[in-house]
């Protein structure tokens, strides 16, 4: 790498970086605020506020590395052209493609890291964070994700596995009970669904197998009552219980939905869109460094320019994802669309940058 090219690129991860982290550090302090305040009753300790807002990191630092992105490779690439290095450089053949070629190259690096972090870090600090707060709240959390399985703790001490949850019917899938006595256990109900039910009994379960360890033996019935479940509105009550989970378990769990009968577009365009949201890091840099290199714009209208784009990028997106939605559109059309559209736009814009 040529000493030019690694000065660009240095002063590109430098600006990404101190912009990065301020931001990421005005975020986690207004989540801080929140947490304090909401957690005001059950008078939080300074250590367990501190590690909430550390665990907002990733989710925060995911969210702005974009903008970061694009306004790190605005200034990068305008400062040379304001300076007429770029000038400088044309003028003895160089081409600013070639130069530039390594911040791309960072751009790609910053969207793999982003699906990365949305994959495993992001995912482990949400649990992490639920458990915590259950914790301070004085609660046991009932709800557990393990890969793409769901774990509850039955109020009759029983541990049940669910393949799937839908709130649309209040009902469970591909359900296994595990119940124990005296830490031994005692029997294993297998169900094809628990549906829930008003009454005194809320939920009947249908399809079942049960089996007796001690005995060996094996039972079946069409239904039967089991009242030990969560009420729905632990799960559907503000549990976005997907965010536990890493792209490829949403992608284990949508499965088990589609198996079962199920339709969930928003779930569908959830598992899209952890793939091609991270794109968008690539683009925003094809973006900043394509505009900022036109030196006819100047710094002013580059930046104005990048902003324009910019805002133009997450309307597109918007409107991809309410057709998605809607079901207008298949879900992996509405998800890939916009990120397919300006990243051949931003291409274009890269590859005629004036020499």
């Amino acid at each position: 790498m040529r000493i030019m090219e690694r000065g660009y690129l240095i002063t590109f991860i430098r600006t990404f970086l101190v912009i990065g982290l301020g931001l990421t550090l005005l975020i986690t302090l207004i989540g801080s605020f929140n947490d304090s305040g909401s957690l005001r009753p059950w008078d939080p300790g300074v250590m367990e506020l501190t590690y909430l807002s550390l665990l907002r990191i990733p989710n925060s630092l995911m969210a702005i590395m974009p903008f970061t992105a694009l306004v790190a490779a605005l200034l990068t690439v305008g400062h040379a052209s304001g300076a007429l290095e770029l000038v400088a450089v044309t003028a003895a053949g160089g081409r600013l493609r070639n130069i530039f070629a390594p911040i791309l190259t960072t751009g790609l690096v910053l969207s793999l890291l982003a699906f990365a972090m949305g994959e495993v870090l992001v995912p482990a600090c949400e649990r992490e964070s639920i458990e915590l707060r259950s914790s301070i709240m004085g609660v046991t959390s009932k709800l557990k994700i393990t890969g793409g399985n769901i774990w509850l703790r039955a109020s009759d001490g029983s541990m049940a596995q669910l393949g799937f949850y839908s709130n649309a019917s209040d009902s469970y899938g591909d359900i296994s009970i595990y119940s124990t006595k005296d830490s031994r256990l005692e029997t294993v109900t297998r169900a094809r669904e628990a549906r829930h039910t008003e009454g005194p009994v809320y939920w009947r379960l249908n399809g079942v197998t049960r089996y007796t360890v001690e005995s060996g033996r094996t039972e079946r019935f069409d239904e039967i009552e089991y009242p030990h479940l969560p009420d729905p509105s632990e799960l559907s009550g503000g549990q976005n219980f997907t965010s536990r989970m890493g792209a490829f378990d949403l992608m284990e769990y949508l499965g088990k939905l589609k198996a079962a009968g199920f339709r969930n577009p928003e779930l569908s365009m959830e598992l899209q869109s952890r793939f091609a949201s991270p794109l968008v890091n690539l683009i925003m840099v094809l973006i900043g460094v394509s505009i900022a290199a036109r030196r006819s714009l100047g710094g002013l209208r580059a930046a104005a320019a990048g902003v324009i784009v910019t805002a133009m990028y997450w309307l597109v997106m918007t409107m991809g994802n309410t057709l998605g939605l809607a079901g207008v559109l298949p879900t992996l059309l509405a998800a890939w669309t916009g990120p397919a559209i300006f990243l051949a736009a931003s291409l274009w814009l890269y590859f005629t940058i004036p020499e």
